[in-house]
């Protein structure tokens, strides 16, 4: 994501490539976070990114059309993407440990699936893109593999959005622990969860104090604890830079 920013290249998943005004963008609990936006003058943005309970990512596009003329929308899912195991910090003298050879291998799954590979990790990234409740046509995505590097694949399309009506682009993603070729499950709605409308008692954005504590909270609960049972949670300092469990002196 760093080095998106320092070239000013986009980052994974939908990206719809137009300037966009009128910016705003809500963090609605830990796992939803919601973007408004307007492109082409008259297209209203409302772009949503969630993780759901199984494990994977949804991003959602709704494309709200306020003029009176059918409006042509280019977008391109981007999956510049490398599938590496994560870098073990380390407390103590034993050395470091050898990362598997970061390789990565793109196939063209069934009805707007998309399939990327590690074998020397023995794991993939299933993909699977739709517009509205019709899966994506993606027969012109041809097979990569990338070596040393990550894959710099981008798909391009593009959606007609009716005067006065609404349309959506959905990108749905899961990593699961085997290099054996699968078929992401079909979602069972229409359209995925776009936004959660839970409420949390105690949630006040206007609030910069109640906010910032907010945050907080998600960032312990998120990414600091570990389910072991359902009586017992391990607690670590640090998701990146300390990842250490600390049940020793609980």
């Amino acid at each position: 994501m760093l080095q998106c920013m320092q070239d000013n290249t986009p980052g994974f998943g939908l990206d719809l490539g137009s300037k966009p005004r009128d910016v705003s963008i809500d963090i609605q609990e830990s796992d939803v976070v919601t973007f408004r936006f307007v492109i082409n003058d008259e297209i209203q943005v409302l772009y949503a990114v969630r993780v759901l309970q199984s494990g994977e990512i949804v991003q959602t596009v709704r494309l709200m059309n306020k003029g009176s003329a059918t409006s042509k929308v280019s977008y391109q899912t981007n999956l510049c993407i490398s599938l590496n195991r994560a870098s073990y910090g380390q407390l103590t003298e034993g050395g470091p440990v050898p990362l598997p050879e970061s390789y990565n291998i793109l196939r063209q799954g069934s009805r707007g699936g998309i399939n990327i590979l590690n074998p020397k990790l023995d794991a993939q990234l299933i993909c699977l893109l739709q517009h509205n409740d019709t899966p994506r046509d993606i027969h012109d995505l041809k097979d990569h593999e990338a070596r040393g590097m990550p894959l710099h694949v981008r798909v391009p399309g593009t959606i007609d959005v009716a005067g006065g009506s609404s349309c959506y682009i959905q990108a749905k993603f899961k990593l699961i622990p085997t290099s054996q070729y699968q078929n992401i499950p079909r979602p069972e709605t229409k359209v995925w969860p776009t936004v959660d409308d839970r409420l949390s008692p105690w949630k006040s954005n206007i609030d910069l104090t109640t906010y910032i504590l907010r945050r907080n909270m998600d960032y312990i609960f998120s990414n600091c604890t570990i389910p072991i049972s359902d009586e017992a949670v391990c607690v670590i300092t640090d998701h990146v830079a300390l990842p250490l469990g600390w049940n020793r002196d609980n």
